[in-house]
């Protein structure tokens, strides 16, 4: 019986978890995503004893039965589409595998396998190019739409399902997406509870296990059973705030050329756990160096309404595979950035790298728009560490190209980080066909650590 690898990507992972601006809503979506990526995709492999290879950051890699190989992919297809309102979907690519008899399973994993996985790239990139033709919803004026994501329509079909309203929101009407994330976003508090006071575990919920877990190691005070932030609003809570936070957006850098390198299955798992723990470990690093409680939470007389009990001073909004997304005071922002880039670099043994893009922003400010211009913060960081390490090959020397870069929301401040840096004092000097800006945006973690060290001095 022939062996075939199935890839598979979640689709616009971005859309699903920010598809709306409210706090409950973007957690909700996020763990709804984890969990379909780390355990119901490995519940669906076990009926068809599929081995997994890795399963996280929205992807997953498995070897199985040839024959069994599209009944497979096509049940965790229809997996994402039940458990997330019909909102959240994954793509997937099969390739049958052409190795010698002889080969069993665990010699499978260290054989090379470099044209099966270009070929099952390709494929992938095609189903994705090419996605199954949708319907469009039936409409009608008396048809109410969602009042979260406004796109849906609303469902009140299941008045049982347990979900979360704010004040003010006791009238408002949700799709069953949004319902599902509420509902999500209700579990994982009461778990965080349940996982301060009695130590319990959890066979859905993998990110704030392994976060809790990982700030008792380092010592965070949980004694006080804090809970995540209820919105944004509670972000004014915090010592220094002056009614901003912080957006940190990270993503590694050159992370598909790193995958394209890793000829056998064993490599690509090593890869694929290497990228997951440095994660974890760089935003729990981060998070009991700059964001402990009593560092960040004013006297009790100094609290509004929005805070009654203890709160972590930070929210996570996306973590897994290479990406992170969190929101923090605005006073520590960019300290917390420039651990994450550090302790990412370390753990990966000095191989791989992040760019970050931060915007330090008013608590009010739409959740949207920070989120497109922490994105393009990210997105100029990551093409200055890109020339920096084309530069360094051309030189035939190395380079850490991590760039931290940031931008501060103003009144006329524009959503794109480009415009931004235009308006920088810049000089060209058309004789010596250089450039000069004053300002090193995006830094190196160096340069960084100088000017954050520097503003502490005054």
């Amino acid at each position: 019986m022939g062996k075939a690898l199935v890839a598979l990507d979640t689709d616009h992972i971005k859309e699903y978890v920010f598809g709306t601006d409210k706090l409950k809503e973007i957690r909700g979506a996020s763990s709804v995503l984890d969990y379909l990526n780390r355990y119901e995709m490995r519940r669906v492999a076990s009926k068809f004893q599929a081995k997994p290879i890795y399963t996280n950051g929205g992807s997953g890699l498995f070897v199985i039965d040839e024959e069994n190989a599209e009944a497979f992919a096509k049940q965790v297809q229809l997996a994402y589409s039940e458990k997330s309102g019909g909102t959240s979907s994954i793509t997937y690519a099969v390739q049958p595998i052409s190795v010698p008899d002889g080969i069993n399973e665990d010699k499978l994993m260290n054989f090379p396998l470099e044209n099966e996985f270009l070929l099952l790239q390709y494929r992938l990139q095609e189903a994705k190019q090419h996605p199954p033709v949708s319907l469009a919803m039936a409409s009608h004026p008396f048809i109410r739409l969602c009042d979260a994501c406004g796109i849906e329509y609303a469902n009140t079909a299941d008045p049982s399902r347990k979900f979360v309203r704010d004040p003010g929101e006791e009238d408002e009407q949700y799709c069953t997406s949004c319902q599902i994330k509420r509902a999500r976003d209700r579990e994982v508090k009461e778990f965080i509870e349940n996982i301060e006071t009695q130590h319990t575990t959890s066979n859905d919920e993998y990110l704030w296990q392994e976060v809790i877990s990982r700030l008792h190691e380092g010592g965070y005070d949980l004694q006080s059973q804090p809970e995540r932030p209820s919105n944004f609003n509670v972000f004014r809570n915090f010592k220094g705030a002056k009614d901003y936070l912080g957006l940190i957006y990270a993503d590694a850098n050159n992370m598909g050329r790193a995958i394209e390198q890793q000829s056998t299955l064993a490599l690509r798992k090593t890869l694929a756990d290497t990228v997951d723990e440095a994660i974890y470990r760089s935003v729990c690093t981060a998070i009991v160096r700059h964001l402990k409680i009593a560092d960040h939470l004013k006297p009790k007389e100094q609290l509004t309404d929005d805070l009654r009990n203890p709160v972590f001073p930070f929210d996570i909004l996306l973590m897994g595979g290479d990406d992170i997304c969190m929101v923090v005071p605005a006073s520590v922002a960019m300290d917390v950035a420039l651990t994450i880039a550090k302790t990412f670099y370390i753990a990966t043994n000095k191989k791989h790298t992040l760019s970050v893009g931060v915007i330090l922003a008013p608590i009010k400010y739409p959740f949207g728009l920070l989120r497109e211009m922490a994105k393009t913060a990210l997105d100029f960081a990551k093409k200055t560490g890109s020339d920096a390490r084309a530069k360094a090959a051309k030189a035939n020397t190395t380079t850490d190209d991590t760039r931290i870069n940031f931008m501060i929301v103003t009144g006329g401040s524009s959503s794109d980080f480009k415009p931004v840096y235009d308006t920088v004092y810049r000089r060209q000097d058309k004789d010596m066909h250089q450039e000069f800006y004053a300002t090193l945006r995006p830094y190196t973690p160096d340069y960084l650590r100088i000017l954050l060290d520097a503003i502490r001095e005054k």
